[in-house]
């Protein structure tokens, strides 16, 4: 049986849910795996319990990672006894955008494609 990640929202800064500040305590099961996304806004991560491999790179407790609006990573698989991440998100602009196939790889070109367009 594979348990989904738990969430807690624990603050929001502003009446209007464009402009505040997100701050979630996730709790990933042991190797779950997320597929590689992005989100439309920045944030911040920060490992407070067990382990997360992020785009090949194993973090532990104290590692702090920071993630740029629009720009892809992933897949992030949880350790072996599972994660538990505190996210501070910009504002209300947070929600994942699903980058890959579904299948494990890590980048849908024709996904990012749709969803985003290049920079000038």
């Amino acid at each position: 049986i594979r348990r989904p990640p738990r969430s807690t929202p624990l603050y929001s800064s502003a009446a209007s849910d464009v402009y505040k500040r997100q701050v979630f305590k996730v709790y990933f099961p042991p190797n779950c795996r997320i597929e590689a996304h992005t989100h439309a806004c920045d944030y911040s991560e920060i490992i407070l319990q067990g382990s997360q491999k992020v785009s090949g790179k194993w973090l532990h407790e104290g590692d702090i990672r920071i993630g740029l609006a629009d720009r892809g990573y992933g897949p992030l698989i949880a350790g072996d006894k599972g994660v538990t991440v505190l996210v501070i998100f910009k504002n209300g602009h947070w929600p994942p955008v699903q980058i890959g196939a579904g299948d494990g790889s890590t980048i849908n070109a024709e996904k990012l494609l749709k969803e985003f367009t290049a920079a000038q």
